[in-house]
C-alpha cells in the first residue's frame, strides 16, 4: 500500500513537460520534487499564479527515485488545485478498476466455496494454496481496500490544511537535503578509461521535440517517442520504446515520464557509434534515465526474471498437488499413510528438480548478460552508461535510482 505525506515547503518552481503527451507538469518545492499530470487536476491554472517564495502544501506519495507523485496543492493566497476524481492508479479508467474489483470479488466467493465443500481436498495443498492466497489477498488489499483508505487520508490531510491545521506537514527545516558524495567525480576518469564511443555533454536545453510513432510489427505494433534535445547548437536523438500512449505515464508503477524542457541543465551520455542518447541526467530535478539495449539485462530486470520463475514453480506445485488430490478423489477414500509417503516423495523430487533447473537457468542469463557486457561495444556502453548515471545521482546525494527505456533504432 503506497504511504502518503503532507509538506508544507517553498515554492520554487513549476515547469510543464516538453517531451510529454499527457500534460505532465514538474514542482520545485524546498528540497522536493513532484509531478502530476493537469488533466487530472482542477484548477490546475493555480500552478502558474503561484511564485517562487510562496508558502504551500501538498499532499503526495512517493515514486521509485525519491520523487513524489502529486495529489493536491494548497497555497492560503492562490488557492487549492485537487484531483476531479481520487484515484489509487492515476492511469486506470473507472470502467477497468469496476471489472477488477468484480473480478477480485469473484475470485474470493469461489475459493470460500471450494473451501467448504472441499476443504479435506485443500489440505492436501497447503503450500501452494497458502502462496497463491498470499498474494492474492495482497492483490486485493491493494484494489479493494488500499484504494479507500489511501484516497480518505488525502482527503482528510487536505481538509486539516485548509481548516489550519498544519500539524502532520513536514516542514523544510524538519527535511534532510541530499548529502553530495564527493567520490561521484570519479565519473569523467571512468569514461576515459572504458569507452572510447561514449561522449559527456553538460549543458542547458535550448530547446525539446518530440514524436510519437506507431511501428507496425508481424504480430501487433509498437509505440516509439522519438525526441530530439538541442544543446550547444547541436541536435540529439532519444528514441525508445514505450506502452500505449493512452495509457499515460507510469506513475502507477512509481515512476514518472521522462521529463525534460527548455533550460533545464542536463548530462547527456552520448553514444557515437549508433548517434543517440544513451543515458540522460536532468540537472535539476535529480532524475536519471538510461536507453538501454535491448539484449542487456539490468539489475531489475533479474529482479523481474526471479519473480516469474517463482510464480511458474508455484504454480507446476498447484498442478501436481491437484493431480494427487483428484487421484484420491477418485479412489473414493482418505488418504492412507502410503499415499502421504508418496505424496510428499513427489514433492521433494519436483522441488530439488524445478530449484536446480531454475538455478541452472538464471545462471546461464547471468553468464550470457555477462559475455555481452564484456565482448560487445553496445552492452558493455550499456554499463558503462548505469555506472555513469549512478555516480551522477550519487554526486546530488540521491539514491541508485534510474528509469530504464529500451532503445529504438528507426531507419
Amino acid at each position: 500500500m503506497k504511504k502518503n505525506y503532507f509538506f508544507t515547503l517553498t515554492f520554487k518552481r513549476y515547469d510543464q513537460n516538453a517531451a510529454g503527451i499527457n500534460q505532465e507538469f514538474r514542482i520545485l518545492a524546498g528540497n522536493q520534487v513532484f509531478y502530476g499530470e493537469n488533466q487530472f487536476f482542477r484548477h490546475s491554472e493555480l500552478l502558474t499564479k503561484l511564485e517562487p517564495g510562496d508558502e504551500v502544501c501538498i499532499g503526495a506519495s512517493p515514486l521509485s527515485d525519491g520523487s513524489y507523485y502529486l495529489h493536491w496543492l494548497y497555497s492560503t493566497d492562490k488557492g487549492v488545485m485537487e484531483p476531479k476524481k481520487y484515484q489509487h492508479d492515476s492511469v486506470t479508467s473507472s470502467s477497468i478498476s469496476l471489472i477488477k474489483k468484480i473480478s477480485l470479488i469473484a475470485t474470493l466467493g469461489i475459493l470460500v466455496a471450494l473451501t467448504a465443500v472441499y476443504f479435506w481436498a485443500l489440505l492436501l495443498i497447503l503450500i501452494p494454496v497458502l502462496a497463491v492466497g498470499y498474494f492474492f489477498i495482497k492483490f486485493a488489499s491493494i484494489n479493494l481496500i488500499a484504494e479507500g483508505r489511501f484516497n480518505d487520508e488525502l482527503q482528510r490531510g487536505l481538509n486539516a490544511v485548509m481548516q489550519g491545521d498544519r500539524s502532520q506537514c513536514l516542514l523544510d527545516d524538519s527535511l534532510v537535503p541530499p548529502q553530495p558524495q564527493e567520490e561521484a567525480d570519479r565519473i569523467d576518469s571512468l569514461n576515459e578509461r572504458c569507452s572510447h564511443s561514449l561522449v559527456l555533454i553538460r549543458d542547458k536545453v535550448n530547446s525539446v521535440t518530440r514524436q510519437h510513432h506507431i511501428l507496425n510489427m508481424k504480430h501487433g505494433h509498437v509505440h516509439i517517442n522519438e525526441t530530439v534535445v538541442r544543446c550547444q547548437n547541436q541536435n540529439y536523438n532519444l528514441s525508445y520504446y514505450i506502452t500505449d500512449p493512452l495509457l499515460g505515464p507510469k506513475f502507477n508503477t512509481n515512476q514518472h515520464p521522462v521529463f525534460l524542457t527548455k533550460n533545464d541543465s542536463v548530462t547527456l551520455i552520448y553514444n557515437r557509434e549508433n548517434k543517440n542518447i544513451c543515458g540522460l541526467f536532468n540537472e535539476v530535478d535529480g532524475s536519471a534515465y538510461l536507453n538501454k539495449n535491448r539484449m542487456y539485462m539490468s539489475p531489475k530486470d533479474f529482479k523481474g526474471a526471479y519473480y516469474l520463475l517463482s510464480f511458474i514453480f508455484l504454480f507446476m506445485l498447484f498442478i501436481i498437488s491437484s493431480i494427487n488430490v483428484v487421484e484420491w478423489w477418485d479412489a473414493d477414500a482418505l488418504p492412507d499413510r502410503w499415499d502421504w509417503m508418496k505424496y510428499i516423495e513427489v514433492m521433494i523430487i519436483f522441488g530439488l528438480f524445478s530449484i536446480s533447473f531454475f538455478c541452472v537457468l538464471m545462471l546461464i542469463l547471468e553468464i550470457t548478460n555477462l559475455i555481452f557486457y564484456r565482448r560487445s561495444s553496445q552492452g558493455r556502453n550499456t554499463q558503462i552508461t548505469r555506472s555513469m548515471l549512478y555516480l551522477l545521482r550519487q554526486r546530488q546525494g540521491r539514491t541508485n535510482v534510474i528509469q530504464e527505456h529500451i532503445e529504438c533504432f528507426r531507419r
